[in-house]
């Protein structure tokens, strides 16, 4: 974050003019709905879940353009607070240099390690009437409330009952009420502290009505499913084996050319014995007079013989492990498709393919289990965005109905839902646009994602591009009074 954020404020627009006149982006326009004079470009980037650079490129183009301009936040009075700026105090020396962080679990090595930064410290040196362990509390339970599930938030198990889940709500209530320190300066706090309030309170909600938490405790079974299934296709697509695409047989230099025989000093009758007739003789003794056994048929042939034997009998094992490899793969990928194990079958069948590339059959097998692995994904992200949209979560709605489109690329359903869901939210526009476009490509005569881009568009002043879709809607449904209705708002 930027060490002094500056406070942009909103400037009049000239008369007779209008937002749509101005070069204005979808970040633009949502960057400009957050500025009201109060809240510091630190704060927009917290609002708004942008990153810093693409906060500070927008707000350097509005201040451009001459819709914004930079200057110090309000000053301070009892009253209003500012929100996290104005001169601050020395640092205490109690506060680390750095950003403060959540402490991983125990790695491999036994070390611990830090997780990632929560938020600034320097938010904890803001002047208001809070102790500061109560501001450390607040910060460290703002900045993860998009992790918490409401069991977690309310610090109770997931058994408990009815009345262990309304004594905790209250005791959080106590914390977190910006009620309870009425006429208090709590500055940048006090928003904070309504926001860590109402998810408390919508968790208290949830949790105590029986139907609702059992609706809640089906979702949260989902977010479980759709992470242990996305970490497990992780693990195995990460796993050694997956790099290995030859079978590990080594495969010894080809022969040397063959040296000068030394002979051994001839006896005294005169008669030559070679190093194999001693061999041979020093075998019968051992064995006691039987004959040696005959070399087996796998034995690797003699150089001598055939400079290239040697070779291929080391091709031709080589090729026996690769076909035994395939074999094992396989069977392992049909035993997961029997337990319907689609992402245990999907890693089967690709070990098997990089032993075997080219073979058809076990391209089609991989194809089949790839596609069922991608629907159970789906459908645990499914249920996640339908309960994230009932509850009116459109961001986190939006998210989850993207997963299921990356998971089924070919279903327009999934990409018109996640662009509908951005937005209703007013968010990332652009990111909505690309996904109604992708569900018009894939079904062009289905109305609904044509109406939703040219919504899209309108939100984001482009009149021209709503009134192409629109146009284009109204050949396929002339009579959609939806269409119309648009149209007119367009050519206002």
């Amino acid at each position: 974050m930027v060490e002094n954020p500056k406070t942009p404020k909103p400037l009049p627009l000239p008369p007779g003019k209008t937002l749509q006149a101005y070069p204005l982006g979808p970040v633009d326009g949502f960057v400009l709905s957050r500025i009201d004079g109060v809240v510091s470009s630190r704060e927009i980037v917290t609002m708004t879940g942008l990153d810093e650079a693409t906060v500070e490129a927008s707000l350097g183009k509005l201040a451009k353009l001459g819709l914004v301009a930079y200057g110090d936040p309000p000053p301070r009075t009892m009253s209003t607070p500012p929100p996290g700026g104005g001169a601050r105090p020395a640092r205490s020396p109690s506060v680390p240099p750095g950003p403060v962080t959540e402490i991983s679990e125990v790695q491999d090595d036994g070390m611990r390690r830090p997780k990632r930064a929560l938020y600034d410290p320097s938010e904890l040196d803001e002047d208001v009437d809070l102790e500061r362990d109560h501001r450390q509390r607040v910060l460290d339970m703002f900045y993860k409330l998009g992790e918490l599930d409401h069991y977690e938030l309310l610090g109770v198990d997931r058994a408990a009952d009815k009345k262990a889940i309304k004594r905790a709500y209250y005791e959080r209530a106590g914390l977190y009420h910006p009620d309870r320190f009425f006429r208090k300066r709590l500055g940048s706090f006090k928003p904070k502290m309504e926001a860590v309030f109402s998810r408390v309170t919508e968790a208290h909600d949830t949790l105590v009505d029986k139907d609702k938490r059992a609706e809640y405790d089906v979702y949260l079974g989902a977010q479980s499913a759709a992470r242990d299934i996305e970490a497990e296709m992780n693990r195995r697509l990460s796993s050694p084996g997956m790099k290995r695409s030859e079978p590990t047989v080594a495969v010894p230099p080809a022969p040397e050319p063959a040296q000068p025989a030394s002979f051994p000093p001839e006896r005294a009758s005169g008669v030559h014995v070679s190093d194999q007739a001693r061999r041979d003789a020093l075998a019968r003794r051992l064995l006691g007079g039987r004959p040696s056994p005959p070399p087996r048929a796998e034995e690797a042939p003699k150089a001598s013989a055939d400079p290239d034997a040697l070779r291929r009998h080391y091709e031709r094992k080589v090729s026996a492990i690769r076909e035994h490899m395939a074999k094992e793969h396989v069977a392992h990928a049909e035993k997961a498709v029997a337990s319907k194990d689609w992402v245990a079958a999907t890693s089967a069948y690709r070990l098997a393919l990089q032993v075997n590339p080219d073979d058809p059959e076990l391209l089609r097998a991989l194809a089949e289990a790839q596609y069922e692995a991608n629907q159970v994904l789906a459908e645990a992200y499914r249920k996640q965005a339908s309960y994230e949209e009932k509850c009116g979560k459109l961001e986190e709605a939006a998210r989850s109905w993207e997963r299921v489109a990356r998971a089924l690329p070919e279903e327009p359903a999934a990409h018109g839902r996640a662009a509908l869901c951005l937005l209703k939210a007013g968010t990332d526009l652009r990111n909505a646009a690309t996904l109604a476009q992708r569900a018009i490509a894939l079904d062009p005569d289905a109305v609904k994602y044509r109406l939703v881009l040219a919504e899209i568009y309108l939100a984001a002043g482009l009149t021209l591009n709503a009134k192409r879709e629109l146009e284009a809607a109204a050949r396929l449904a002339p009579e959609d009074a939806n269409i119309e209705a648009l149209l007119k708002k367009a050519a206002k």
